[in-house]
């Protein structure tokens, strides 16, 4: 298995090589997570109440009585319907939607500064991804939360981001303001990405538009990397030797501010 290595820091303190007890505080008070599939990510054979309830207890000294009282508030806040009477229901019991908003509340309960949503809408149809969005919105308003939001989809990227990072193969290839990164993309695999993507606004017919964007070849193995830059085998504009044997590091992208940089030996032309 291959180490992991590299840095987090959360409120100023190193989190890689900390003890378990050391990082009990930091999860669900300091940072919260909410999980691509909340069928598999919650428990089925415990009602939904007394897993918010045991997650409110991991956190604090709360008694069993004023915790479930917090996870029916909960239940409320994520905009969950007769909260008392949910309490007691199991995970099969309710829909997708239903079972992703348990799994922000439980997330919540903890009161966390920073929430990480890994996937959080991919298992929903758009109509009930459109509502999860504007909950976490209107929580991360309310309370002040910062989220990082995991995600392939790039039309939710555009609408919730302020700043993005792309990553390939593990690491870091292009970052900016959304706005930066739609507008001016540099790294082959960002504007690949945003190639792929059908524009709706286009007013041509559908016959005579630009086919999607393809990228050839597949990711490689994460646990064997090749020397040099990671996309080399699928990069459109690279160079034989530097490519394949240099990794590129994050600079500057020029004429973009200092936040917007791009791990890549050659910008394309016209950006």
């Amino acid at each position: 298995m291959a180490e992991v290595s590299g840095s987090a820091v959360f409120a100023g303190g190193e989190l890689i090589g900390r003890s378990e007890d050391e990082l009990r505080p930091v999860r669900g008070a300091g940072i919260g997570m909410v999980f691509q599939d909340p069928m598999t990510s919650l428990n089925p054979v415990l009602t939904v109440g007394r897993q918010i309830v045991e997650a409110i207890r991991a956190q604090s000294s709360t008694s069993k009585d004023a915790a479930r009282t917090r996870a029916e508030e909960l239940l409320a806040e994520v905009g969950i319907p007769d909260p008392r009477s949910r309490l007691e229901a199991y995970p099969h019991q309710l829909s997708g939607g239903m079972r992703q908003r348990v799994m922000i509340a439980i997330a919540l309960a903890g009161g966390p500064q920073v929430l990480i949503a890994d996937e959080a809408t991919t298992a929903l149809d758009v109509t009930v991804q459109a509502q999860i969005l504007e909950l976490i919105e209107r929580l991360q308003t309310e309370h002040g939360t910062g989220v990082i939001w995991i995600t392939h989809d790039l039309g939710v990227v555009a609408g919730i981001a302020d700043h993005v990072l792309v990553m390939y193969a593990g690491q870091c290839v292009e970052e900016g303001s959304v706005d930066e990164l739609f507008d001016r993309p540099v790294h082959p695999y960002t504007r690949g990405l945003l190639g792929s993507m059908p524009l709706v606004d286009d007013p041509r017919p559908a016959r005579d538009r630009d086919p999607l964007a393809t990228m050839p070849g597949l990711p490689p193995d994460p646990v064997s990397l090749p020397p040099g830059c990671a996309f080399y085998p699928r990069c459109s504009i690279r160079a034989d030797v530097r490519c394949r044997t240099e990794m590129p590091s994050l600079t500057p992208v020029a004429g973009s501010s200092e936040r917007h940089r791009a791990a890549t030996f050659y910008a394309p032309e016209g950006v």
